[in-house]
């Protein structure tokens, strides 16, 4: 073996231990984190523990008693309450009072020639109007932490609007996003990650049918669904049928296999486990749910003096 030989072999030895000497790289620093795919594979995998449900009550504040009798719900339910109606404040009041969460119910341009509740943001407004209508609603309905769109079959799809509602809610800080998806173009689900705002879509309406066979029906795909994906959200209105199924069923929820959480608790900034596992895929089919609730050949009921 000449010089050069002997020279090479203790190069490699010299290297080799040096080599194994170094301590592992870190995941980030070997490029080793799971792709996007295996990232949301697992977040869409049905959850280990307990599945679990949260329901919002929309449209209130037109009417006191359902809208009273709504807060009374057992549980951790979350009210959704229109701007600019007569009782707005004071169920507001009401459910902050018994610790329940208060959302805005935000009126937004719906398809069709519908009428247009006050506050309605619309795709025709700058985005100076806009940004004053939104912090109207805002401001007209105490203790929000989040919204969710009254009607918005139209707005919703429109990729400008959306840009502007996650940036304003963003701005905000504190408020997250509920896509009602009362169309099935909505973009609005996509628009708040994009804008990395804490955001959630809508999985089952429980009343689009008021028929109580149908809302029983409606209340066990919930429950279905939450034990299929782990999560899943309903939405459901102040309808005397509604609640009465409700007032029953949410009190012996824990017998259905589920826990009733808070909504805050399935919203989060990245879309969360929950919020993935409730995901978009698989939605209710979209109706005419941007109807007002007291015009589907039904009477209002009469506010309490």
């Amino acid at each position: 073996m000449d010089r050069r030989q002997r020279l090479t072999i203790i190069a490699c030895g010299l290297l080799l231990a040096f080599l194994v000497s170094r301590p592992v790289p870190a995941a980030e620093e070997r490029g080793a984190f799971p792709s996007p795919a295996l990232i949301e594979r697992l977040q869409n995998s049905p959850s280990t523990g307990r599945a679990r449900i949260a329901i919002i009550i929309d449209d209130l504040g037109n009417t006191w008693g359902n809208g009273v009798r709504a807060i009374l719900l057992p549980g951790a339910v979350a009210y959704s309450i229109l701007p600019f109606t007569q009782f707005s404040t004071r169920l507001a009041d009401l459910a902050h009072s018994r610790e329940k969460e208060v959302l805005l119910h935000m009126p937004m341009e719906p398809e069709g020639h519908q009428p247009e509740s006050p506050g309605t943001l619309r795709r025709d407004m700058t985005r100076e109007q806009f940004a004053l209508t939104l912090n109207a609603g805002l401001t007209a309905v105490p203790h929000v932490i989040g919204i969710n769109n009254h009607m918005g079959s139209l707005l919703t799809q429109q990729p400008q609007a959306m840009t502007w509602l996650m940036e304003e809610l963003k701005r905000d800080g504190r408020l997250f996003f509920v896509d009602s998806r009362t169309s099935p173009s909505s973009v609005a689900d996509r628009f708040a990650r994009l804008h990395g705002l804490a955001h959630l879509p809508r999985n089952v309406f429980l009343d689009h049918d008021r028929n109580a066979e149908s809302i029983e029906q409606r209340f066990d795909e919930l429950i279905a669904r939450a034990k299929r994906r782990g999560f899943a959200l309903g939405i459901g209105h102040p309808h005397a049928e509604t609640l009465a199924i409700l007032e029953r069923r949410l009190t012996d929820i824990d017998a259905l296999g589920v826990e009733l959480v808070p909504l805050s608790q399935a919203v989060h900034p990245t879309q969360n486990k929950m919020a993935a596992a409730g995901g978009s895929d698989g939605e209710d089919p979209i109706s005419n749910s941007d109807v007002p609730i007291f015009a589907r050949g039904q009477p209002s009921p009469q506010p309490a003096p």
